[in-house]
């Protein structure tokens, strides 16, 4: 059976929450309303505060100041000047915090479209913010993709869009640190492989996060038990799909961050 068809439910508190039974086609390994009725899935709720901590905590690139001189410090960035990055991925953390605290099939649809908006920030960033082409480019495919997701409702077109759009970044990134460095690149401050070593351990961010929501997916009955036995607070150490939340916020974090540096 596919991820795409897993499905927890019929936890003993599933039908008592305040946002009624759930009505979601993802349901995860994290017991319905085991904490608190007020929240469906109470750690997969939270963690998505990652999201949105590194959205606030590096809203955007640092520029010196317009008219400053060369060498002159760039000012820390501000919150309230945000670039497409970071607004993408408070969107997606706002969204998914919606959607795991109650559920819903409704609120299922904005955590995943938020991920194909993450996706197109990515792909426009990683061609330069400013380009009116990647612009056009990208949200058409946004847009193209969530219209056929929401029209048919299979998860796949959603998954696919999403790998297809992170498959063309990372592609466009490699490029961006291997490829011609005789203009714009030349004036990077440091080396290829400074900037490849930051690209793989991005990567390999991301590919554990992946690797353990695997995890959470195949063995969420052993997990269940080891919970059980060992208690709470302890318990929601094994809560894998949290930790899925908090390394792909932390993965993306940092390449965001390796996209702003290349300036591209």
């Amino acid at each position: 059976m596919g991820h795409h068809n897993r499905h927890f439910a019929g936890d003993q508190y599933a039908n008592a929450g305040v946002w009624g039974p759930p009505t979601s086609t993802a349901n995860f390994c994290e017991e319905d309303y085991a904490v608190t009725l007020y929240i469906a899935e109470f750690v997969n709720t939270l963690t998505n505060l990652a999201y949105i901590y590194f959205a606030v905590r590096y809203p955007g690139p640092r520029s010196p100041p317009a008219g400053s001189k060369k060498g002159t410090p760039a000012p820390k960035p501000s919150w309230t000047h945000p670039d497409l990055f970071s607004i993408a991925l408070w969107v997606l953390g706002i969204l998914s915090f919606t959607f795991h605290a109650t559920l819903k099939h409704s609120t299922q649809y904005g955590d995943e479209l938020a991920m194909l908006v993450l996706g197109g920030a990515l792909l426009q960033g990683s061609w330069g913010p400013r380009s009116r082409l990647a612009g056009i480019v990208s949200w058409s495919t946004v847009a193209a993709a969530s219209a056929l997701y929401l029209k048919t409702g299979a998860i796949l077109h959603q998954v696919y869009a999403f790998i297809g759009m992170i498959f063309i970044v990372g592609l466009r990134t490699f490029y961006l640190i291997l490829g011609d460095r005789q203009g714009k690149k030349a004036r990077l401050p440091y080396s290829s492989s400074v900037y490849l070593k930051r690209y793989a351990w991005s990567l390999f961010t991301l590919g554990f996060a992946y690797f353990i929501w695997h995890v959470d997916l195949e063995r969420c009955g052993v997990l269940r038990e080891y919970r059980a036995a060992i208690g709470l607070p302890w318990a929601w150490l094994l809560e894998l799909h949290g930790w899925w939340h908090v390394l792909t916020a932390l993965g993306a974090s940092l390449y965001i961050r390796l996209l702003r540096d290349l300036d591209p």
